[in-house]
């Protein structure tokens, strides 16, 4: 990650059409993503069969594709460094991120079989079920290398599927889990709450997710109170 002191940085969806949604950092509720919704670390982003949209992070712009599923990493920048990170579940992302002078630019996608990463150019990486990480650096500075469970965070392996999403802490079950919920009605600034069940088919419909999206989430409020 970017050295000295860093900025979280936050984006934005733009160009949303068709089944998109949204399950924002600490909700158990997914919402229907929307044109200049904000997009920060922890949120998780789902598109359905017709379902695409493009996230903007400071420079860098994502098209995501149908059928996709990733959760956004740590999106940090420094004086002299930027650093954004997806972990793509499964799907498509096409990312450009352009090159400026006296600044390095990262930006990674991690897919349960590899991280893909560029320093200033565009990069195609789609990870799928039985078919495995297919990644298409063009131009600038890039890299793809294989990535195994034990070289990543096991808060990082379980959103990416790669093992069960039990936690340290986490003795099975609802206790002691502590939910955000938002009541229907409370979303119209930020969206029309959605059944998670219903819409894209991508989603899992069981727990496992949502709990490794919630371990992954504190994961993250940790790296928070280091920056």
């Amino acid at each position: 990650t970017p050295s000295n002191a860093a900025e979280v940085l936050d984006g934005r969806l733009e160009k949303v059409s068709g089944d998109v949604e949204v399950q924002k950092r600490g909700w158990s509720a997914w919402v229907r993503a929307f044109d200049g919704m904000k997009i920060g670390p922890g949120d998780q982003i789902s598109t359905g069969i017709d379902g695409r949209a493009v996230l903007r992070i400071k420079d860098s712009r994502t098209d995501i594709s149908s059928l996709t599923q990733f959760v956004v990493g740590r999106a940090v920048e420094s004086a002299h460094e930027s650093y954004t990170e997806l972990f793509l579940r499964m799907g498509k992302v096409v990312s450009r991120v352009p090159k400026k002078p006296g600044e390095l630019n990262r930006f990674n996608v991690v897919t349960p079989t590899a991280v893909v990463g560029v320093r200033g150019t565009e990069q195609t990486v789609g990870h799928f079920p039985g078919i495995g990480t297919q990644a298409d650096i063009r131009d600038g500075k890039g890299f793809a290398a294989p990535v195994t469970a034990e070289a990543l965070p096991a808060p990082v392996q379980a959103v990416l599927g790669m093992q069960p999403a039990k936690l340290d802490g986490d003795n099975g079950g609802d206790k002691g889990k502590k939910k955000k919920k938002k009541e229907k009605g409370t979303l119209s600034d930020e969206g029309e709450e959605t059944d998670k069940d219903k819409g894209t088919g991508v989603k899992d419909k069981g727990g496992a997710v949502e709990d490794a999206v919630e371990g992954f989430n504190l994961w993250l409020d940790q790296i928070d109170l280091q920056l």
